[in-house]
């Protein structure tokens, strides 16, 4: 029948409008969250540890007194008070850690320690060699969430093993 037609011609029309406001809903949820994972928000640390991981860092701690004797030491560092990270306990107590600075460095580099271990966000190849010497110091070295350890180049360690061929695997 013609009103039969008619409604469910609207029907089509509505159905249509709505998926595609699904569909830009969809893209923009899309959008916002490949921003919020993009590298710029989430960054990548490195660290300076003693642990094979970055997660074991207190089994092989870097005690907070040698970071200081170490910080202190090096003129290039300065502990910054007017910025800080305030974290809660699982006992609702919350401790404040102060970061210290790489003062040479443009963007004034924070080097936060926690947990046995001296981290930073997104070090650039300058930044990576300072880490480098800092470690020296600590006898530790400059470890990456992946596992990968930094040179005194500032370049990700490579380390190449002899590899046997496939066939002689077994």
């Amino acid at each position: 029948s013609f009103y039969h037609k008619i409604r469910s011609t609207a029907f089509v029309r509505c159905w249509q409008r709505y998926v595609r406001s699904c569909y830009e809903t969809i893209r923009l949820f899309t959008l916002l969250l490949n921003l919020l994972i993009s590298e710029d928000i989430m960054g990548y640390e490195l660290y300076i540890t003693r642990a094979d991981n970055f997660w074991e860092t207190n089994e092989q701690p870097i005690l907070e007194d040698e970071w200081e004797n170490v910080a202190n030491a090096d003129p290039d560092l300065e502990k910054s008070q007017d910025d800080w990270y305030q974290r809660s306990n699982e006992d609702g107590s919350s401790e404040q850690f102060h970061p210290w600075i790489i003062k040479s460095h443009p963007e004034r580099q924070p080097l936060w320690y926690m947990d046995g271990a001296i981290n930073t966000k997104n070090p650039d190849e300058a930044a990576r060699k300072k880490l480098f010497d800092l470690s020296q110091k600590l006898n530790a070295k400059v470890l990456g969430e992946e596992g990968e350890t930094y040179n005194a180049e500032g370049n990700q360690h490579v380390i190449t093993s002899v590899k046997k061929p496939w066939w002689k695997i077994w």
